[in-house]
């Protein structure tokens, strides 16, 4: 544990984020499972908008956004072919 003031409130307040993070991460992918299962343009419109948030807020990394929405995109158009 850390002695410092300012060192013990930072670690307060990264548990904090941690926690928010963890529950916005936690949501992408059910809003992910969801569009696999719906298979519909809304449902992956959903999860391409919300995968942009989490970008723009610094909660994931850019490249991992454009991964989740390239899979979302081939999944949907793959059923959509059969």
């Amino acid at each position: 544990m850390a002695n410092i003031k300012s060192n013990i409130k930072s670690i307060r307040k990264e548990k904090k984020t941690r926690v928010a993070n963890h529950s916005k991460i936690s949501t992408l992918r059910t809003k992910v499972k969801t569009a696999n299962t719906k298979m519909n343009v809304e449902s992956v419109n959903e999860v391409n908008s919300y995968a942009d948030n989490l970008v723009t807020k610094g909660i994931i990394h850019k490249n991992k956004a454009a991964r989740i929405k390239s899979r979302t995109a081939l999944r949907m158009n793959k059923q959509e072919s059969k």
